[in-house]
């Protein structure tokens, strides 16, 4: 348990200092307080004392130091044994307090994943937007929902992998239409070789990893052994497989030769805020990408990337064997440590200096600066056209909310109200709504 420190409230900087005096030089996790003792900003520092120094000491003029304590008026720290204990603790105090200088990344619950439910005797592959630790292998998230539709279209098309639930599989009396048109093997009611049936679902998530070149290279294979003993169906079917997996090769750009899976960071900063850009490397190949933008609270770059590289992995996703990072951090070595605990295997942080490495950091920093540019590009086409919309309908003000309901009935019967909100003209889906209007027994809508 960390050995938690606290005292009395003290806006006047010469307090804060003299308790600083007193603070170990450990590991530890430091909170900042505002004048209601509201907690303002959470981090993690290998030694609390140089730390919590830098922050009160009055001759240090960074911009950003003095914005933080302007606004602090105490402070609180928690000691840890390890730096790789204050990384965790510091994420889970995030999540606790919500701070308000603290990055805000965009919940997962947003992106999409994909679920192999390798616990069952025959696993299906399923699209899903919650990772639990349930036994059963996830992958993703992934940032692009039509990019993950397109590949999961194409791995029923591809790999006869059931796509049915527990209660509809376990209630089959006869094959089904899937099976009829060669996208299921029907486990269900027939004989099916257990070992085949395996290397299909080995092969859905090589191609969900990025890993196409060596399935491709399995499929031409096994369609020229077909030809050879002129199953021609085989073959043909086996043809157009490739052709499926090929396609979704084409759209995965190669970055690294050599393979290897590997994360890569990169930070852009303009006009108060921080734009974020992590690309996915798999095999070698760019499957992906993540986008974050968040208020530029004048936080120094190492304590904003230390902080989104600890708070990425959080929620099961996938940890790669390396991730790369524009500049070196503090605890460098412990977010290493984390991240191997986290994917039970090695996991090297590094800050590449040359070569094909730090060509792929350039290029993360380079898309963070573009989707920086497109926001903005969006946000001002957006404000303009709620200007023109509060002209046309005469509004007082511009519409920063909008909802809007449609009423719908069965003849006259069960009247049920829908509603869509947008907020300064972005979909708010966590703000739709139905109703069931159980006064209104009518066709009219204005009563509804």
């Amino acid at each position: 348990m960390p050995e938690r420190r606290a005292g009395t409230a003290a806006a006047p900087e010469p307090a804060l200092a003299d308790r600083v005096a007193s603070l170990p030089q450990t590991p530890g996790v430091y909170l900042f307080k505002d004048h209601r003792g509201k907690v303002i900003y959470a981090g993690k520092a290998k030694n609390l004392r140089a730390r919590m120094r830098s922050y009160v000491n009055a001759t240090d003029n960074r911009y950003q130091v003095q914005f933080l304590m302007d606004r602090a008026a105490d402070f609180e720290t928690l000691v840890t044994t390890t730096e790789t204990e204050a990384l965790i603790l510091e994420n889970n105090l995030i999540k606790q307090y919500k701070p308000r200088y603290n990055i805000k990344l965009k919940d997962d619950k947003s992106y999409l994943s994909v679920k192999l439910t390798t616990k069952d005797e025959w696993p299906r592959v399923l699209v899903t937007r919650k990772i639990v630790r349930d036994g059963n292998t996830y992958m993703g998230p992934y940032a692009s929902a039509a990019g993950l539709r397109d590949s999961i279209d194409t791995i029923r098309k591809v790999f006869p992998l059931r796509s049915c639930s527990d209660a509809v599989f376990r209630n089959r009396s006869r094959p089904c239409l899937e099976y009829q048109i060669k996208r299921f093997m029907a486990p269900c009611v027939l004989e099916v070789d257990r070992e085949e049936y395996q290397r299909h679902l080995d092969g859905a998530m090589q191609l969900l990893e990025g890993k196409t070149d060596a399935l491709i290279a399995d499929l031409a294979a096994a369609m020229r052994a077909a030809a050879e003993q002129e199953r021609f169906e085989d073959a043909a079917r086996l043809r157009d497989r490739m052709a499926a997996v090929t396609k979704v090769a084409e759209r995965q750009k190669v970055v690294m030769h050599g393979g290897g899976d590997r994360d890569v960071f990169g930070l852009y900063r303009e006009g108060g805020f921080i734009e974020a850009q992590v690309l996915l490397v798999r095999a070698g190949k760019l499957v992906g990408h993540h986008a974050y933008q968040f208020e530029d609270h004048e936080l120094p770059d190492d304590e904003v990337l230390s902080s989104l590289a600890g708070r990425f992995y959080e929620g099961g996703r996938f940890v790669p064997e390396e991730v790369l990072l524009p500049f070196a951090v503090e605890g460098m070595g412990a977010l290493a440590d984390y991240l191997t605990g986290v994917r039970g295997g090695k996991v090297d942080v590094a800050v590449p200096q040359r070569g094909d490495k730090r060509r792929l950091v350039e290029m993360a920093i380079e898309n963070a600066a573009h989707g920086f540019r497109e926001r903005n590009d969006h946000a001002a086409r957006m404000e303009k056209t709620l200007a023109e919309l509060q002209k046309r309908l005469a509004l007082a003000s511009v519409p920063k909310r909008i909802e809007c309901f449609d009423i719908s009935h069965s003849q006259g019967d069960s009247v049920v109200a829908s509603m869509v909100a947008f907020d300064e003209g972005v979909a708010d889906k966590s703000g739709y709504r139905r109703y069931k209007l159980r006064d209104v027994q009518r066709n009219d809508d204005f009563a509804a």
